[in-house]
């Protein structure tokens, strides 16, 4: 009988200690998160660390883990890829519908800077070029 008690609770602390597999796949993402914060010239790898997350996540069906698709569009936005920065933002919108009111503000802002360069865009083709050499 104190064989069995004994086995029973060796097996209850076995169960206990049972690693769970994560409900997301992270990969990489603290480490290099960690690594771009100290060395800020480690964003591109940051950055593609981001991307094969959700990569594989799309390959495997899943969803890539909260708030990593709005990351991936934060990093876009830095390096002008505008349009690809709001399919982020809309892609985590759509996926995890709790962060609609932030992605719905990034969203609009981002759109409200990429209408002010059309506009300057524009204004500059518009404007005539004006040679600084003098007249002879």
């Amino acid at each position: 009988m104190r064989i069995s008690i004994a086995l029973l609770a060796l097996l209850a602390v076995c169960a206990g200690c049972a690693t769970q597999k994560s409900l997301y796949q992270w990969a990489d993402y603290e480490d290099d998160l960690y690594g771009m914060y100290k060395q800020p010239e480690k964003s591109k790898e940051y950055q593609e660390t981001l991307r094969i997350l959700i990569e594989r996540c799309d390959e495997k069906g899943q969803k890539a883990p909260p708030g990593i698709r709005a990351e991936y569009g934060y990093c876009l936005y830095r390096e002008g890829k505008l349009d690809d920065a709001i399919a982020s933002f809309k892609k985590e919108r759509e996926l995890w519908p709790e962060s609609y009111v932030l992605m719905n503000t990034l969203i609009g802002n981002v759109e409200k800077l990429k209408s002010a360069k059309e506009i300057d865009a524009e204004a500059l083709a518009a404007e005539p070029v004006v040679s600084a050499a003098p007249e002879e």
